[in-house]
Formats: C-alpha cells, structure tokens, sequence
C-alpha cells in the first residue's frame, strides 16, 4: 500500500491478497441454515480473495471560521472458490473453480462531508454497497439469489459543551425498505429510518 498527507489532503491505496487451502464456513441462522445444522462447519476448499482499498480526504477552513472535511472511500473484491467441490452448506452447493463466493460484494463505498465552527458539528454520509449473490456462482446471479446494491444516507450532529458532548445521528434517512438478505427465513429489508441522541462525558 501507500499513503501521501500534506498540508490537510490524505491519499491511501491499499492492496490485499488472501489465500486459502481450505476455507472454512459456519452455518448460523443469520446465514439461513436450517436448525439442524445450525453451528455445523464446511469445508470449502481452495480460494483466494484479492482486491484494492482506496481512500482519498481533504479538510481545512472555509469561510467565516467555517472548517469543511470530506473523505471517499472504495473497496474493489473479488472472492472465488479455485476447486471443486460438493456441499450440504446452503449457501456454497454445488461449486465450481472459479465460483464466486456468495455475500461478498464486488464493489463498496462511502462519502462523508462535515462541517463544524465553534463547538458545533455537522455532518452527512453516504454508503454503497453493491449487489451481492446469496449462493456461490458466476456472471450475473438468478433473481431469486441476488440482493441489488443499495446507498444508505445519514446524517450527524453534535455539540461540545466543555467535558461533555451532545450528539444526534439519523441512519437511512430516506427510509427505504432495501433488500439485504432473504435468508434465512424470507426476504429482509433494511433498518427504517432510525434517530438516535445521546451525551458523552469525559472524565479528565
């Protein structure tokens, strides 16, 4: 990887190579096994996972004492099983080298802006991840095993107030009912529109 910081702007490129000679899954209920094989391990055989991590971020002052932040980040994967094998694992099935690995995202990312002056700050964000398959395969997956990308907004604010802090976050604030899994027992959708305030003190 490499990083470069000066004067308030921050670059980072990160590379990431993992073999396996035999991966391992667990089966959950989360992960959509039935209960009787619920904590029961798979082998997998060979794979590998690879991708890149990029992170770019500038920040400084403004206007009118007004400091500005922005941060992108984007994470490229691509996660294949390299043999073949059978197995009882709902997910993996039948597999092939060169299968992808299901639940795993080929592409995600997120932005993030604040602004703050005093001890006031403000800030929004927003995620992307991309769609995924729920069983391992390859090209573009079936309908009934596809979970579509999804981008998620939220928003934060906060105060300082000497030893304390005030803060207020509000997740998925265009509150969509995005599918993010159908296992184990039916379609899923995302977390509704969720606010949230709270106060953080710090002892000194």
């Amino acid at each position: 990887g490499a990083r470069f910081a000066r004067r308030g702007v921050r670059l980072e490129a990160i590379g990431f190579w993992s073999e396996y000679s035999n991966i391992t899954g667990e089966c959950t209920a989360s992960s959509g096994c039935t209960l009787d094989s619920i904590n029961q391990q798979f082998n997998g055989g060979a794979a590998r996972v690879l991708g890149l991590e990029a992170l770019g971020a500038v920040r400084g002052e403004l206007f009118w004492g007004i400091r500005g932040a922005a941060e992108l980040s984007y994470t490229l994967t691509d996660a294949r099983f390299l043999t073949d094998f059978q197995s009882t694992n709902p997910s993996w099935g039948s597999v092939r080298a060169g299968y992808q690995l299901p639940y795993i995202p080929s592409h995600q990312g997120q932005l993030r802006l604040r602004l703050s002056k005093g001890p006031v700050e403000l800030g929004v964000g927003a995620m992307y991840y991309g769609e995924v398959r729920e069983v391992a395969g390859e090209g573009a997956p079936l309908d009934a095993v596809r979970v579509p990308d999804r981008l998620l907004l939220d928003a934060t604010a906060s105060v300082d107030l000497g030893m304390a802090r005030v803060y207020f976050t509000a997740t998925n604030l265009t509150n969509q009912a995005a599918l993010v899994a159908r296992r184990p027992f039916g379609a899923r959708a995302q977390a509704p529109l969720l606010f949230q305030v709270g106060l953080k003190y710090s002892f000194r």
